[in-house]
């Protein structure tokens, strides 16, 4: 036993328990040495986060079933092939329209860009012939890209790195192709039809229309305006070009009018789809969070008055509002004239803007086929009666000119005066080189 009790002192020793082996600070500190197991305290969010994140989650609660931005733009990318062929396509044409070229290069782009006027204007004469079959070829490379790029189902030109910065491999220099491929398609069908090609000629320009009509112009404002950008591009082209005939034939006007008819209907996708990404935005909001590079404090307030503005619109208007719609536009232009923050009815006056501009331009469209049916110049109430249909339009006739613009006295245009402080006047859109009476 006399031998046992060294082992068992050890023992206890090792324990702790041996007499005169407790530690010093024997009560519930922890040594200086000696590694805390307490729990971090969780981060307190900022009020502004916390009212961020208020604000998107009862937005989200209410419409479950909006759609979600990141994950149908992440679908698009899964059905797009067609980016690298447009891109192709669009450095062509962008190459066209550069000022950067050789002397004797200049009469044949000329031809791709500024067309006969100018060029006759430039030169002293018009051009040869051969002039015109080598502008061409400089571009021949873009007819058969497009019919490629027409096959695939969509084309992805906006994606997240047009609202903030995520999403580093979709690029927005497909909106700069869009409108040179639209310019320098338009100047190639003027110079086939010079050459007796009407065929051909109709033929890439209900090709570039079927492209156009590919371009993801419902994911967000910015994508939605580009849009009509390049329509209003096209429409005047169109309406200002040297040969009406090819521009109103039946497949060329029918493309462009389901094109027209394509934008419209796609305006309240692209609302909810604006709001959809807001929503988001907010919800996975953190403390540092920049709103197109703002202070995070402030960017969180301005994202959080989006949100609480666009919720009312969805309210309004069931689920969101229809732009196409000139009664949705009328209303949306009232609700912005009670808000007391001018951003948030910047904003709505913004959209309603964008769909009078496309409205309009599909009217003057419209009108443009209707008089090289029938001169409008013996149907003038039909004309009137068909400007009249739309509210922001106006129409004013002189000689063989019609113009269609906006109604100075329209809500949405006392918008425009009183933002740019100008002269309530009447502002021209889009002008028709009307046929002569029949009569």
């Amino acid at each position: 036993m006399k031998r046992s009790l060294p082992l068992l002192v050890l023992l206890l020793a090792a324990c702790g328990n041996a007499p005169g082996n407790q530690p010093a600070n024997s009560g519930n500190d922890t040594p200086a040495n000696q590694p805390t197991n307490r729990a971090k305290p969780a981060p307190v969010e900022s009020p502004e986060l916390t009212e961020l994140h208020r604000i998107a989650g009862e937005a989200a609660d209410k419409y479950p079933n909006l759609v979600d931005w990141e994950g149908a733009v992440d679908a698009r990318i899964t059905l797009t092939d067609g980016r690298v062929p447009f891109g192709d396509a669009g450095s062509i044409a962008n190459n066209m329209r550069s000022s950067h070229f050789k002397d004797e290069e200049v009469e044949w782009r000329f031809l791709l860009n500024d067309h006969f006027e100018s060029f006759e204007e430039q030169f002293g004469r018009a051009p040869y012939d051969r002039e015109r079959e080598i502008a061409l070829g400089m571009c021949d490379q873009i007819p058969a890209l497009l019919s490629q790029v027409a096959r695939c189902k969509s084309l992805v030109v906006f994606g997240p790195l047009a609202r903030n910065g995520a999403k580093s491999d979709i690029k927005t220099s497909p909106l700069v192709s869009a409108a040179a491929l639209t310019e320098v398609t338009l100047h190639r069908a003027w110079l086939l039809a010079d050459l007796k090609q009407e065929g051909n000629a109709r033929r890439e320009l209900v090709t570039l229309i079927q492209v156009l009509s590919l371009l993801d112009v419902d994911t967000c404002l910015l994508s939605h305006s580009s849009g009509l950008g390049v329509y209003g591009k096209l429409i005047l082209g169109l309406l200002k070009g040297p040969h009406p005939e090819i521009a109103a034939s039946t497949e060329v006007s029918k493309a462009v009018t389901s094109l027209g008819v394509h934008l419209l209907q796609s305006t309240k996708q692209a609302w909810r789809m604006e709001f959809s990404w807001e929503i988001g935005q907010g919800l996975h909001a953190d403390e540092g969070y920049s709103y197109f590079a703002g202070d995070p404090p402030e960017s969180m307030g301005v994202l959080a008055q989006l949100l609480r503005h666009d919720r009312e619109l969805a309210d309004m208007f069931s689920g969101g509002p229809d732009f196409s719609s000139a009664n949705d536009r009328h209303r949306a232009l009232a609700h912005a004239d009670g808000l007391k923050d001018p951003e948030a009815a910047r904003n709505i006056v913004r959209w309603v803007d964008l769909d009078a501009h496309l409205a309009v331009y599909c009217l003057a469209w419209e009108l443009f086929c209707e008089d090289r049916k029938q001169p409008l110049v013996d149907r003038k109430q039909f004309a009137i009666q068909k400007v009249t249909e739309l509210p922001e339009a106006k129409a004013v006739w002189s000689d063989q000119l019609l113009e269609i613009g906006f109604d100075e006295k329209s809500p949405l245009m006392q918008h425009f005066f009183k933002g740019f402080g100008m002269e309530e006047k009447f502002l021209p859109l889009a002008t028709i080189d009307l046929q002569p009476s029949e009569e």
